[in-house]
């Protein structure tokens, strides 16, 4: 199946997203502080969106991330009319750039607060391998994008994850595959722009190597120019031989490239990699400023001024954007802003606006159906059994079960899937929900539930690499009873590693209905595993069958 993009209205000046009260000036009218502006994107919790109406008004900032909102996708609708309608009192007009973190997975929770479904991991939808569902996908996405109000996605995560102790990617990536996780991308681009939204792919150059995360420190990616353009750079240059609107920098120092300033400080990195070697055209935001990897020694305005003058167009100043920051970096422009730089963003920025505002306008579609049916069918393709002595178990041998769950409470109603397969299997089931960090009474009811069933389904939880040692230490006694045992692995593929003396081990990468109910059915063999380990587990290669592994020659 093919995305293709919706053909523009010639006559449409505004879309419906981004009605305002006035024409828009033009960019030659504008005065250098608000070309500034439009270059700045501030970050709100949409609960003190009241904080940033003077911001907005005074044309201080181009843009919002949106993050925590009701729960509800029509209060987020009325937020965005709210923020569209402060911007068009600014003396220029210029709708605003709204944004989320909308890219799938568990590991960034906030779109779900502002009433938008919850998305596949990456990781599963690298496992499933299917880019026409991923483009579907994030169609689906885009539309629930657009009837909020929102215009701009950061997605996909383009980075190819081959550092097991990566802190802050894991299941946010598609995976160690460069050619795989570069087609997937593109789907997920493609998708988000056929839905009329603006899909931001990151962390420009590639984050997946990095051991340490950059919202806590700069991380440092020491590897050869050689390994990153064959191993990092791939989705990247796909993305920019297609035209894709828009990428973000990371906050990374790769010697390799530049030895004295991370990406998105980086004018050999911004604008003599990215925009003349790989010949990217669309807009480059920076990640967050205010996260450490950026700041460092400098300031939150230092550092948007430096990321500006590298070649950032998007600067995104983070929580403490409120008034202060945004006239603190405008108010440097005489002395620290190259003005030739201004005026290339500002105007890459103005263009794309007007390109929004000339998209058809979106028709609804019975987006929920459709979204269900095919996250169903990406986590029947996404499951993955990573060992295996007894799968699938037989239910006519095995006729009473017990599922262990040390996840969030969040996903307690998720892992009763699994229940509702094994019951219509004529398996009794017997579910615990303990929590991430177990106790020693929590361990002992748990060995109570394992001890009084025919088989045990151990759901194991962690975030990129890390785990309770707690978790660890109690999950090892259930698998040192020596009964028939199931790890299940939650979120990311990389805890089975801890568990070697696990004999049936199943990945899902990342807990919801859908999946539970996937990993039941390759349990008792109703269905059969059809999913492709995505990374490269510390404790095995590669899969010998898995497509897309090779290096890429792009």
């Amino acid at each position: 199946m093919k995305i293709k993009l919706l053909s523009p209205l010639l006559l449409i000046i505004l879309s419906a997203s981004l009605t305002a009260a006035k024409e828009p000036c033009a960019f030659e009218s504008m005065t250098p502080r608000e070309k500034i502006g439009q270059m700045l994107l501030v970050t709100m919790n949409a609960d003190i969106a009241y904080r940033y109406k003077n911001v907005i008004e005074s044309g201080l900032a181009g843009g919002v991330l949106i993050q925590w909102g009701s729960y509800s996708i029509t209060d987020t609708k009325k937020l965005t009319d709210k923020l569209q309608s402060w911007a068009a009192r600014s003396r220029c007009g210029l709708p605003l750039f709204i944004a989320a973190d909308y890219e799938g997975g568990g590991a960034v929770f906030g779109p779900v607060t502002l009433g938008l479904a919850g998305l596949p991991t990456n990781m599963a939808l690298g496992a499933a391998n299917r880019p026409a569902d991923t483009a579907m996908l994030f169609y689906l996405a885009g539309a629930q994008l657009s009837k909020a109000g929102i215009n701009v996605s950061f997605a996909p995560v383009a980075d190819v994850n081959t550092a097991s102790k990566n802190p802050a990617i894991g299941t946010r990536s598609f995976g160690s595959y460069p050619d795989r996780v570069a087609e997937m991308s593109a789907a997920a681009v493609n998708g988000l722009r056929a839905a009329g939204i603006i899909a931001v792919a990151k962390h420009f150059p590639g984050q997946g190597a990095a051991e340490t995360d950059s919202h806590k420190t700069r991380p440092t990616v020491k590897l050869s120019l050689n390994e990153l353009q064959t191993t990092h750079f791939p989705p990247f240059e796909l993305l920019a031989e297609s035209s894709a609107p828009a990428v973000m920098s990371a906050h990374v120092l790769y010697p390799a490239l530049d030895t004295k300033e991370p990406a998105t400080f980086s004018k050999k990195i911004l604008t003599g990699l990215l925009r003349k070697k790989m010949k990217f055209n669309g807009l480059v935001f920076s990640d967050s400023l205010d996260m450490k990897g950026a700041t460092g020694d400098r300031t939150i305005a230092d550092a948007a001024v430096a990321a500006a003058n590298a070649g950032a167009d998007v600067l995104l100043v983070g929580y403490q954007s409120r008034t202060a920051i945004p006239e603190k970096i405008i108010s440097r422009y005489g002395r620290s802003l190259e003005k030739n730089r201004v005026e290339e963003s500002a105007r890459r920025i103005y263009d794309e606006k007007m390109r929004l505002a000339q998209r058809d306008a979106f028709v609804e579609t019975p987006a929920d159906m459709t979204f269900n049916a095919i996250s169903a069918a990406v986590a029947k393709n996404s499951a993955t059994i990573v060992r295996s002595r007894d799968l699938p178990l037989s239910p006519a041998q095995h006729t009473s079960a017990c599922v262990i769950s040390f996840a969030p409470s969040r996903y307690a109603s998720d892992i009763i899937s699994m229940g509702r397969i094994f019951y219509s299997a004529g398996i009794k089931t017997v579910h615990f929900d303990a929590t991430e960090r177990p106790g020693q009474k929590e361990t002992e009811r748990a060995l109570d539930c394992e001890r009084n069933a025919d088989f045990t389904v151990i759901g194991s939880f962690q975030w990129s690499d890390k785990t309770s040692a707690r978790q660890v230490k109690a999950i090892k006694r259930l698998l040192a009873e020596k009964k028939k045992t199931v790890l299940l692995s939650l979120m990311s593929p990389y805890d089975t590693a801890r568990y070697p003396e696990a004999e049936n081990a199943v990945a899902i990468y990342g807990l919801n209905e859908f999946s539970a109910s996937a990993a039941a059915e390759v349990i008792i063999g109703r269905i059969k595993a059809a999913g492709l380990l995505p990374v490269r587990l510390p404790d095995r290669p590669f899969p010998a069958n898995a497509d897309g592994g090779r290096a890429s020659t792009r």
